[in-house]
């Protein structure tokens, strides 16, 4: 599973895990791509909206899972980059942890 803004590289199996934008309508993999929190900044001023669109993605990744398992098509791996290429977008470290 990939999640949204990540660009993994050219190949089939990488452009399968990165953003649809990145595709450039070459056939991949059917991969689900999770969404990445949309942050606000600065961090201390916009926690509450921080925390709730973290919780927001990190269930949509989980209900993406267990979509997957209950097509007998498991998650293996999630790849997601600390910021991802598309508009320069990171997450708050505690969606990684808690994705993890």
């Amino acid at each position: 599973m990939g999640v949204e803004g990540g660009c993994h590289g050219d190949s089939v199996s990488t452009l399968s895990c990165s953003d649809p934008s990145f595709r450039k309508g070459l056939p991949v993999y059917d991969w689900p791509v999770a969404p990445l929190p949309d942050i606000k900044y600065p961090f201390a001023e916009n926690a509450h909206h921080n925390a709730a669109e973290e919780k927001r993605c990190l269930e949509v990744a989980e209900n993406i899972i267990g979509i997957q398992k209950r097509n007998n098509a498991d998650v293996g791996a999630i790849i997601v980059q600390p910021i991802a290429a598309l508009a320069n977008a990171q997450a708050q470290p505690t969606y990684y942890k808690k994705l993890r």
